[in-house]
């Protein structure tokens, strides 16, 4: 999964925003069959990736590839969060509720606003607030707060 997403923000890097649609397209597939599986920690790095290469798009303000489409490299990354979203309506109650924490951190780091999902059915509708999400990240001792509202911030922090 490394190795994918370091393709696709290079990708962004060299502004080959079909590069990183074909990376961001490879991540969602193997995210959707981890959310099936019920496979939580490659999951994670997938959801992580996903999230990484939309907000080094935004950052660098990348265009899609394609003329035709108004969409952005980063709605893209939301695309794909929503293809893995979307098979937690198989899963059993225990492993949706815990997903579903995944994936509101996922889509608030992405968005960079708190995220919450509500579930009705088998729709899914993504609430953000105005609230810039963020995160206090250290030991106890040291303490960091990092605001993933600064879309110029792309340091990787893991989904825990």
């Amino acid at each position: 999964m490394h190795v994918i997403k370091t393709l696709g923000i290079h990708g962004v890097g060299l502004k080959n925003s079909d590069f990183l649609y074909r990376c961001l397209d490879a991540t969602g597939y193997l995210g959707c069959s981890c959310v099936k599986k019920d496979n939580e920690e490659v999951g994670k790095a997938c959801l992580l990736a996903i999230v990484q290469m939309g907000r080094y798009a935004r950052r660098d303000a990348r265009e899609c590839f394609w003329d035709h489409c108004g969409l952005t490299p980063w709605d893209h990354a939301e695309e794909r969060l929503r293809w893995m979203l979307s098979w937690t309506a198989k899963l059993e109650e225990a492993e949706r509720t815990r997903w579903l924490r995944l994936f509101s951190e996922a889509f608030s780091r992405l968005r960079g606003f708190e995220c919450e999902i509500e579930v009705n059915g088998i729709n899914f509708l993504i609430k953000e607030s105005q609230e810039p999400h963020q995160g206090i990240f250290g030991d106890g001792q040291v303490t960091r707060k990092v605001d993933y509202s600064d879309f110029r911030l792309v340091k990787e922090i893991s989904l825990f």
